[in-house]
């Protein structure tokens, strides 16, 4: 009977991997797939290999410059990540943003004030229906966590800084900005020659605004809004408080033949 019972346990185990169902059939002790914490239907997302190790998060040092943001750099791999801030503190989700092919991203310290979204250089093959990303390539990082620590040598930081501030540490200059209200609204900038063009050429910036006490006339809203370029000095931004609300560094690798 117990051999009989063995048999019958084996081929239904084996009707399971013909159904692609084995994971299903098997006991959640046998598995050994990292669990993915997904906020979109990344489906089976890959993630990174994992090891024995654990890690405690790299020390934080809050920066963001053209280098990387806190202990990320732009010339790490996914392996120097996971090494850096531990297998735990690292994760992989589908990405869908704006302007680019859907592709699989990676995050530091996911849902915490620490977060960091990393956007990988990618390769868009024919029939594919995603962008298949280089875990080696770096193309850009981008804190958005609305009480994220982290912030510019020259005091840039998320919910913190305004569009006046970044004009000011801008030598002054007006930089431009998209109007706000459409699918790239907010996005900036155009440093206009100023200090921000030697200083940090590889940081963008995601702005946002909270309206003031008295609501804005149809005029002054279409003068900030759509697809238009917004100088920061426009006057009606003096009657609102637009700010930042994700900041982004961008690797730039030159062109191979």
């Amino acid at each position: 009977m117990l051999k009989q019972a063995q048999t019958y346990a084996l081929i239904g185990i084996l009707f399971c991997q013909i159904l692609g169902l084995y994971t299903s059939c098997t006991s959640p002790s046998n598995q050994n797939n990292p669990t993915t914490t997904t906020t979109a239907p990344a489906n089976n997302t890959p993630q990174p290999a994992t090891n024995s190790e654990t890690t405690p998060p790299a020390p934080s040092n809050n920066l963001i410059s053209c280098n990387g943001i806190d202990q990320v750099n732009l010339t790490d791999t996914e392996a120097d990540i996971i090494r850096k801030y531990g297998q735990a503190n690292v994760t992989r989700d589908t990405l869908y943003a704006e302007g680019m092919p859907v592709t699989i991203g990676t995050y530091v310290l996911r849902d915490t004030p620490r977060e960091i979204q990393i956007i990988w250089e990618g390769i868009d093959k024919p029939g594919q229906d995603m962008l298949i990303p280089n875990f080696n390539k770096i193309s850009s990082l981008v804190a958005k966590h609305e009480k994220s620590p982290y912030k510019t040598a020259n005091g840039i930081q998320i919910g913190v800084t305004t569009v006046q501030d970044l004009q000011k540490l801008n030598g002054g200059v007006p930089l431009g900005f998209s109007g706000f209200g459409w699918d790239y609204g907010g996005s900036c900038c155009n440093f206009k020659g100023g200090a921000f063009e030697k200083e940090m050429p590889c940081i963008g910036f995601q702005l946002t605004y909270d309206e003031g006490g008295k609501p804005l006339s149809d005029k002054e809203m279409n003068a900030i809004m759509g697809d238009q370029e917004v100088l920061s000095d426009n006057k009606v931004l003096t009657k609102l408080r637009a700010y930042v609300l994700e900041i982004s560094v961008h690797n730039k690798y030159p062109e191979t033949k």
